[in-house]
């Protein structure tokens, strides 16, 4: 038997091909998988990984059943980031709240790493139409 590390994070878990591929979706709704292993080789892929997030850059991602973009403060060893989130949670512009909204999320959780684009004001934030498809898609 092989212990899969992480595996509390998601829902469901359903084999990919005779080879030993797994695919793991993190709630019912989800349309696409979150995170791919091999249990032969026992390696795992995530669709964002560790390596590409950093402080400061901006992320989609999924909290409390809602998409959200925000951006990174931290990340750490046990593959969790700090995140403080823009609101509000759907397609329009985004701000940063008064209140600080900052959370810990698993890196599971993130669905893409995406570039936003500063309105006039610069307190406002807008992300291409294509970050916002990729973002409700995964969702």
């Amino acid at each position: 038997m092989i212990t899969l590390l992480g595996t509390r994070l998601f829902h469901n878990f359903q084999p990919i091909d005779d080879l030993g591929m797994i695919e793991a979706i993190r709630i019912s709704s989800d349309g696409k998988p979150a995170l791919t292993f091999n249990l032969l080789n026992k390696q795992q892929s995530l669709l964002v990984k560790m390596k590409d997030l950093y402080p400061g850059c901006f992320i989609g991602c999924i909290y409390d059943n809602l998409w959200y973009f925000g951006m990174v403060n931290e990340v750490n060893a046990e593959e969790d980031v700090t995140l403080k989130f823009l609101h509000p949670h759907g397609p329009s512009q985004f701000f940063w709240p008064n209140r600080e909204d900052v959370c810990m999320l698993p890196i599971p959780h993130i669905i893409a790493i995406v570039e936003p684009q500063k309105t006039m004001t610069g307190r406002t934030y807008q992300f291409s139409e294509e970050s916002v498809r990729l973002v409700q898609s995964s969702f």
